[in-house]
């Protein structure tokens, strides 16, 4: 798995050592509660559960001054490409998520994805921000997914919103 790097941000694969920092900003309710599969309360198991799954398109998001673990992204390729993400509370409102996002975007690009889609629960407006951030396009809400009434965002590689 690749790294990918940005201004502020180093993107790196999940390791065993991030559990306790994993545990720590999911089993935040504000944070669980915006994501749309982690339970609440959220535990080392199941941190470790999901490390085991060893998904190839998942990134530990990290701050490249003082690589301080900030939260998670990742391409999803079952339902074409979906990206998902969380912070932790405290690193909310700095422009993480979008520096972030248009990173791994910008990557699922480069690897062939015509396409990619973003499912955020109804009421979470910091998420629907990104996805405009982004250049992504409201295409409708739907309940496919997670058994939740989801909005469902979608950008291509020509309306994808450079970072300023």
């Amino acid at each position: 798995m690749c790294i990918l790097e940005s201004e502020r941000l180093i993107l790196r694969p999940p390791r065993p050592c991030d559990i306790h920092s994993i545990t720590a900003w999911l089993g935040d309710y504000d944070v669980a509660r915006m994501t749309s599969r982690v339970p609440h309360p959220y535990n080392e198991g199941d941190a470790e559960a999901f490390l085991a799954l060893g998904e190839k398109h998942r990134f530990v998001i990290q701050r490249r001054d003082d690589l301080m673990f900030l939260g998670m992204i990742g391409l999803q390729a079952e339902n074409g490409y979906e990206f998902g993400y969380w912070l932790g509370k405290p690193f909310w409102g700095h422009g993480y998520a979008t520096e972030a996002a248009h990173a791994i975007a910008r990557w699922g690009f480069e690897r062939s994805a015509h396409e990619l889609f973003a499912v955020t629960r109804v009421g979470n407006d910091r998420a629907v921000r990104l996805a405009e951030r982004l250049g992504m396009q409201w295409v409708g809400e739907t309940e496919k997914y997670y058994d939740l009434r989801l909005q469902v965002f979608r950008v291509r590689p020509p309306e994808l919103i450079s970072p300023t």
